[in-house]
């Protein structure tokens, strides 16, 4: 199980700005993933140790000498891992630093301002989630949704629900979930789901013969891949959004894929190409901040994913709860008493 450790971090340098963690988010597929080392995986190919988290929120205590845009006491959304401090940058949002520092930060040194209507507490709680919010933003971009097209979201947990939600705002005719669990369902609903159901299965498809049909797989289990592939009907457009976790094993592509002119998307979110515009390319900086600006004005409801909230001293019963598939949604990790 993880284990809490002390760290020094660097000196503060003329560009950084220092940042105590508020809220972090442990996304339960990704970091049970990485804890069990699951097929493609760092810790399968790697080994441990290895330092979790990528979603936060936090409060700025110190700027270096060149920061002028950023002030201690201000709200920053961070990649970094779960971790109490972090230095990081907090660009400019101006034609000046679009190339190099958005180039050549690493991610994890990242930061995001937070608008000032978004303080609370419990709207900092629903922030901290910002960047699963961009995962499920970027799947949804690359299925290119519009008006009257037909979605269905493979996987309920936090990144198919908001997925589904976004699917929504994308112009989707109908959305409809599928997952094994009635709370993920139960979720599905409240987010506003035309229908959720316990299986794929064809009727899903045949209930509107009008529009395209997406799918947007959000499991990354090799069964769930191979049994939605084999549910799609001809034509149909292939999200991969959740990390398949495993290969799959003597599959027909001619009859799956290729005979029913299936079309399939890889969507991995470290993998973005550069930003373009005129093909509807986004940076991940541009996504996340898109992200925040949705859920702090109410646009975006992260509520349904998330689910337990835990105070960082009980970090490894959330641990457990998540690796026993005990909890149904993503859990918020309260770093105020540190």
């Amino acid at each position: 199980m993880p284990v809490i450790e002390e760290f020094a971090l660097p000196p503060l340098g003329k560009n950084d700005v220092l940042v105590k963690t508020e809220f972090s988010v442990i996304s339960p597929g990704t970091e049970r993933a990485f804890l069990l080392a699951e097929p493609n995986t760092d810790t399968y190919e790697a080994g441990f140790p290895f330092t979790p988290g990528y979603s936060n929120v936090g409060r700025v205590i110190e700027v270096g000498r060149l920061v002028k845009h950023v002030q201690p006491g201000e709200l920053i959304a961070t990649m970094t891992p779960h971790q109490s401090h972090s230095i990081i940058q907090v660009p400019e949002l101006n034609s000046q630093c679009l190339g190099r520092v958005f180039d050549e930060t690493p991610h994890s040194r990242l930061g995001w301002k937070i608008p000032l209507y978004a303080s609370t507490v419990e709207m900092l709680h629903n922030v901290a989630a910002f960047m699963i919010a961009t995962v499920s933003l970027y799947g949804v971009r690359l299925a290119k949704i519009d008006f009257g097209d037909n979605v269905t979201i493979a996987g309920l947990g936090p990144i198919g629900l908001l997925a589904g939600q976004l699917a929504m705002r994308a112009g989707a005719s109908t959305v409809i979930g599928v997952a094994g669990c009635a709370l993920l369902r139960e979720a599905a609903t409240k987010s506003g789901f035309d229908q959720a159901h316990q299986n794929m299965h064809m009727d899903i498809f045949q209930s509107n013969i009008f529009g395209r049909h997406i799918v947007i797989e959000c499991t990354g289990r090799v069964d769930s891949l191979i049994n939605t592939l084999e549910k799609c009907p001809p034509g149909a457009t292939l999200v991969l959004l959740g990390c398949t976790r495993g290969c799959l094993p003597n599959v027909n592509f001619y009859n799956l894929i290729q005979r029913k002119a299936i079309t399939v998307i890889g969507a991995h979110q470290p993998t973005r190409p550069e930003a373009n515009y005129l093909e509807r390319r986004v940076s991940l900086y541009r996504d996340a901040q898109l992200a925040i600006d949705m859920i702090a004005n109410g646009k975006l409801d992260v509520r349904p994913a998330l689910g337990m909230r835990s105070n960082i001293d009980k970090f490894q019963n959330v641990y457990e709860s998540i690796c026993n598939r005990e909890l149904a949604g993503a859990a918020v990790l309260d770093w105020h008493d540190i």
